[in-house]
């Protein structure tokens, strides 16, 4: 390429990626609208209807602006989660819904692309109240899987924590099954629950459930049948499906 040719590239990109309006606007007063509509000094039943539309409205958004995804929305990843594959193929939002309490619910949207299109997903019915926080993507040969971890809140003491496998086939967002591996037994996810005021002073509550991308191995929590986070772990390793 010459120098031309470059100065060309280095004037024209910026507009051809330029931040459509509607996104920047979109970016631009979501907070606001998230923190609006989950005041808690509404009464519950009138934050629930906020909350409702509020969710409705940024679902129908994305959904018709699938351009979204190639944008960081960096001002929205100030009040959600936020999380978007190496591969800017998948992103996953995911939002308190603010309904009170010690106890959390939450809203998650999956949106991908796949064979030239894109498109949205939402979690499997019992895994809807949960926070999805950390997107890792994994390469074996022609195959991509996305280990996605998140967070459940039952109360200010009772959590759980868990890590799902994902591939996208035939343009669906499919849970893959068998890939992680513990001695004779394989699965699609791991998930504990645990009684956070029993995590000692040697451990944090990010390290009882950690992928290690290096050796491509999750480092879990063992976990006593009362909820008492024990100073031990188990490994699984990661094996792909054929």
């Amino acid at each position: 390429m010459n120098i031309f040719h470059l100065l060309i590239l280095l004037f024209v990109a910026p507009t051809l990626f330029a931040q459509p309006k509607q996104i920047k606007d979109f970016e631009n007063n979501f907070c606001k609208e998230y923190w609006k509509a989950s005041d808690i000094n509404l009464d519950f039943e009138k934050r629930e209807l906020q909350m409702e539309k509020f969710s409705e409205k940024v679902e129908n958004f994305i959904k018709k602006n699938p351009q979204i995804l190639n944008f960081p929305l960096k001002k929205i990843d100030e009040c959600i989660s936020i999380n978007t594959s190496k591969n800017r193929i998948l992103r996953v939002y995911s939002w308190d819904i603010q309904m009170g309490g010690t106890a959390h619910a939450f809203n998650t949207l999956f949106q991908y692309k796949s064979n030239g299109k894109v498109y949205t997903a939402s979690p499997q019915e019992d895994n809807l109240d949960r926070l999805y926080h950390t997107v890792h993507q994994l390469n074996f040969g022609s195959k991509t899987y996305y280990l996605l971890e998140s967070t459940a809140v039952g109360s200010s003491r009772d959590y759980s924590v868990a890590i799902e496998a994902f591939e996208i086939i035939q343009n669906k967002f499919k849970r893959t099954n068998n890939i992680f591996a513990f001695q004779t037994e394989s699965v699609g996810e791991i998930s504990f629950y645990y009684d956070s005021s029993t995590i000692k002073e040697n451990r944090r509550a990010d390290d009882l459930l950690y992928f290690d991308p290096k050796e491509q191995k999750i480092h879990v929590a063992v976990v006593d049948e009362n909820g008492k986070v024990l100073n031990k772990n188990i490994v699984y390793a990661i094996k792909a499906n054929k």
